[in-house]
């Protein structure tokens, strides 16, 4: 708190009552404030967002990503397939080295679901000549659903536009490292009871979700919003940009209905997606404060 006395004109010095309560009351003032400081976390010589860079972090994160719809292509017959858009869930921790207070490379390590889809409409008269009924409400005759393990290792660049006591934006871009190489290739089938009380098989597909057991690399762009917290520790909400060519999800299909002609054909997903995450980063400047200043009353 700052207080401005005015010089006493008629002799030109403070009276000495008036100079000891000032000085009383700014040393009060001054203790009141450093115990506010550390109550606070607040250091008032260094920005606390500096501080958080002084130090690399830690950090756990948690991701969505949105994969376009499946690339399927009839080579031959009548029938197609469709899909939605794919999703995935990450979950795992990062590591961050902060090279100066604008300046930083990220990594970790993270876990990852990915769910595939693909569904195939048979008409519904093609369906009775073969014998096979199906009510108005059914869902897709063809209908496939599954989720893929895929482990991730991105390295990123981090630039920061501002650094502020409250919160700040960066932009980052670099590389993402994927591998899904866990299960093998996967043959699907399909069929139905017909009305003579047989079985009839009418979908069958080698489905692959480890890219050959080989790793692919995206590009990454994107950027951050960042909220310092009471603690000092920050909360980070990023979006990112991933750009590659693997098709890490493929499958090649039969469809087979009794008098039709066979249809055959591809599907594929390439790994290009949109991300939103969410991570929490331990920075320690709130406990490195604290720990600073009682070495110091010591």
């Amino acid at each position: 708190m700052n207080f401005i006395l005015k010089q006493n004109k008629r002799n030109g010095t403070l009276p000495l009552s008036l100079i000891s309560l000032s000085t009383f009351f700014n040393l009060s003032v001054s203790g009141q404030s450093t115990n506010l400081i550390i109550e606070r976390g607040i250091d008032s010589t260094i920005p606390n967002t500096i501080k958080n860079f002084k130090h690399n972090n830690f950090g756990v994160t948690l991701e969505s990503n949105i994969f376009s719809k499946g690339d399927i292509k009839t080579k031959t017959g009548n029938y197609h397939l469709y899909s939605k858009p794919h999703l995935s869930f990450n979950v795992g921790f990062t590591y961050t080295i902060n090279i100066n207070k604008k300046m930083s490379v990220k990594s970790g390590l993270k876990f990852g679901l990915v769910k595939s889809n693909f569904y195939g409409d048979i008409p519904k008269n093609d369906l009775i000549q073969a014998g096979i009924l199906r009510q108005d409400d059914s869902p897709p005759i063809v209908y496939f659903k599954e989720a893929y393990g895929k482990l991730s290792l991105p390295i990123l660049m981090i630039r920061r536009l501002s650094v502020s006591e409250t919160n700040f934006w960066d932009i980052r871009y670099g590389l993402n490292i994927n591998y899904s190489g866990f299960s093998g290739d996967e043959q699907i089938g399909m069929s139905v009871i017909d009305t003579s009380n047989q079985r009839i098989k009418f979908f069958s597909s080698i489905f692959k979700s480890n890219n050959n057991y080989n790793p692919w690399v995206n590009i990454m762009i994107g950027g951050a919003k960042n909220f310092v917290l009471k603690n000092l520790n920050l909360l980070t909400i990023s979006f990112l940009l991933e750009l590659g060519t693997s098709k890490f999800l493929t499958s090649d299909y039969e469809i087979t209905i009794p008098n039709k002609p066979m249809t055959t054909g591809t599907y594929s997903v390439k790994s290009s997606s949109l991300g939103l995450s969410i991570e929490y980063i331990f920075t320690g400047t709130n406990k490195r404060i604290v720990r600073s200043y009682q070495k110091k009353r010591l």
